[in-house]
């Protein structure tokens, strides 16, 4: 349900949002979601890992799985991870084995030498993006 404007509304959202319910947010952005995944396993801090929530509500991925430690301080992701899909996998392999066979690209993004350029790779319709 949208707010009406004569209520206060103090939450970190843009404009256009303001007012309106996290159901009824969640819900647009689904409509414009696209078709990619971001897991994530082992990655340091819990600030580090609600940038990760933060660039996948940014470029509007379908979800979030975080495999290994369940638990992290949400301060960090400033309130996105409440529009976003989040999920909790024990195993990375699982969720890997899962995407593959139903047709996802998985594509580890590292800053090694031997990396290509992310600007210059070509993207798959439907990839998973793994932060290891």
């Amino acid at each position: 349900m949208i707010k009406t404007s004569t209520e206060t509304d103090t939450r970190n959202v843009s404009d256009f949002y303001k007012y309106w319910s996290e159901d009824a947010i969640r819900a647009d952005l689904d409509a414009k979601r696209n078709s990619f995944v971001t897991v994530v396993e082992r990655v340091n801090g819990d600030f580090n890992f609600a940038t990760i929530v933060r660039n996948n509500n940014a470029f509007l991925g379908e979800k979030v799985i975080r495999c290994g430690i369940k638990r992290w301080d949400k301060r960090g992701s400033v309130g996105t991870h409440h529009y976003e899909h989040m999920e909790y996998a024990d195993s990375i392999l699982d969720v890997l084995g899962y995407y593959r066979d139903n047709g996802y690209r998985i594509v580890a993004i590292d800053n090694v030498g031997d990396a290509k350029v992310i600007n210059e790779y070509s993207w798959s319709n439907k990839s998973v993006m793994v932060f290891e």
